[in-house]
């Protein structure tokens, strides 16, 4: 075997699930690595063996896990602040565009929002336009211009305050140019939000990562990591900008003067106070984990996977709605079938584990899938033709 496809197969060898399933829901969760269940043994062990010494022991993987992203990226450590979701990150995000646009004197302004974004973006946003009179939401229009950057950045005005985007959707698997968008962030005074909860881990987002102010994302889809994890990416912009978020945790020095805050600097500084050690110690191993396998090679295998799987679903007269051209996609694969009830117990006679999104099949192939699995697949969805 090559050493070209060694680095996958070492990947692969992680997951005893892949011995008898097909794993194709990356985009929902990962199976768990040999290697993320010892980190989280190894917290559970040092917990039972001494509990009252825990915490001043396993504070470590709080930086391990955040120097794990931040390698991923290409960033600098204090650009990365953890949390527990997509939905935690940026509300995170939101709240600091939120506390700069107050500290203005909150004037009359809106939030431009992608047609593709998730609840996890959007929600933040819809709320805080009913806590705030001021603050109205604005839903692009995908219509407005056939690029949809063009179209997204066509909604902005001088009284945006933010635009926010999603990478990568959730339901069709249509990927966003972020240089093109950062492009536009260039030039404008909005803050551009973008949950990359389909693409971080799949593909590389650290080129965009300077241009871009927030970026937020699980640890427990493409990353491999266990769920109750999540990311903040930030702008280096906005790393003077305090925090919501305070607590004992936060501050530098405890114990401290009580009558004073001094919050740590950047990410180190956004948390409450103990962190979930367990799930970060696992999050932190599937980081290096992603990382020893290098984001450049992952993206490139998803993307071939993920086109040879696009290919054989055409072939059999499906039509996914995932587009076909690499640079529009990532690893999200979602198929319409005219039967969802047959196509499921399909899925299951031939031991592929997904779940169906709204009224498709998604198909999120990650790299330590195999030709073979694809090929599974195709078999599979012909079983449904015959």
């Amino acid at each position: 075997m090559s050493t070209d496809t060694r680095w996958w197969h070492d990947l692969r060898e992680e997951f005893p699930y892949l011995q008898n399933h097909v794993f194709a829901w990356s985009g929902g969760q990962a199976p768990i690595a040999a290697s993320v269940r010892a980190a989280i043994d190894r917290v559970l062990g040092e917990w039972d063996a001494s509990p009252v010494t825990l915490a001043e022991r396993e504070w470590s993987v709080f930086d391990g896990a955040r120097r794990g992203v931040a390698a991923l990226f290409g960033c600098a450590i204090d650009r990365v602040a953890v949390s527990e979701s997509t939905s935690s990150a940026l509300f995170l995000a939101t709240a600091m565009v939120l506390a700069r646009w107050q500290r203005s004197g909150a004037p009359r302004a809106n939030v431009v929002l992608h047609w593709e974004c998730h609840p996890a973006s959007s929600y933040h946003w819809l709320n805080a336009s009913e806590l705030h009179p001021a603050l109205t939401v604005r839903w692009a229009d995908p219509a407005a211009h056939e690029d949809p950057v063009e179209a997204l950045a066509a909604s902005a005005d001088e009284e945006t305050i933010a635009v926010v985007a999603t990478h990568v959707a959730w339901r069709t698997g249509a990927a966003l140019d972020l240089q093109a968008l950062g492009e536009h962030r260039k030039t404008a005074s909005w803050a551009l939000l973008i949950d990359a909860a389909q693409s971080a881990g799949a593909v590389p987002l650290g080129p965009h990562a300077d241009y871009l102010d927030f970026i937020g994302f699980p640890g427990y889809k493409w990353l491999l990591g266990p769920p109750g994890t999540g990311y903040l990416v930030m702008g280096s912009s906005w790393l003077d900008e305090q925090s919501p978020i305070t607590g004992w945790a936060a501050v530098r020095d405890f114990p401290v003067d009580l009558t004073e805050f001094r919050p740590q600097y950047g990410g180190a500084g956004i948390r409450f106070g103990m962190p979930s050690f367990i799930p970060l110690a696992g999050s932190q191993a599937a980081l290096e984990l992603l990382n020893k396998a290098g984001i450049d090679r992952v993206a490139g295998r998803v993307l071939a996977l993920t086109g040879d799987l696009l290919a054989g679903l055409d072939r059999l007269g499906f039509e996914p709605v995932t587009p076909r051209e690499p640079r529009h996609r990532a690893g999200v694969c979602s198929v319409p079938v005219p039967d969802l009830a047959a196509a499921v117990a399909a899925l299951r006679v031939h031991r592929i584990s997904t779940l169906p999104e709204l009224n498709f099949i998604r198909l999120d192939l990650h790299a330590f899938n195999s030709e073979e699995d694809v090929a599974r697949i195709i078999d599979c969805f012909a079983s449904l033709r015959r």
